[in-house]
């Protein structure tokens, strides 16, 4: 666990799962099925994700279609991730008045910043 040290700040365990050859043929094959499967997917899916947009705007006109939040990824590197909007319009002025009433420790609650 030689990277566990850059999560402790989460108080979450870290397992890190390697494949035993990194530059073999199959780890290579393997991402181009993963690119390919992917991009497929977001071309069959599109129609929907354009339909949860539309939807979206008509429900909730001032909010944006997709929130932007900050994840942390492999070895703690941050970056930044998109999710549609699922939330109601003052969920970042209600978040302080829920973290007074939070009984748990740890990342509970995303954090924007």
């Amino acid at each position: 666990m030689r990277n566990a040290f850059r999560y402790e700040s989460l108080k979450l365990p870290a397992i890190v799962l390697r494949p035993p050859h990194w530059n073999s043929e199959a780890l290579f094959l393997k991402r181009m099925m993963d690119l390919f499967i992917s991009a497929a997917l977001l071309i069959v899916l599109s129609p929907l994700f354009l339909l949860i947009a539309i939807m979206i705007k008509i429900t909730t006109p001032d909010l944006p279609v997709l929130y932007r939040f900050k994840v942390i990824g492999k070895n703690g590197v941050e970056f930044l991730s998109c999710k549609f909007t699922s939330m109601i319009r003052n969920a970042e002025d209600l978040k302080m008045q829920l973290m007074k009433q939070n009984e748990m420790t740890g990342p509970v609650f995303q954090d924007q910043e």
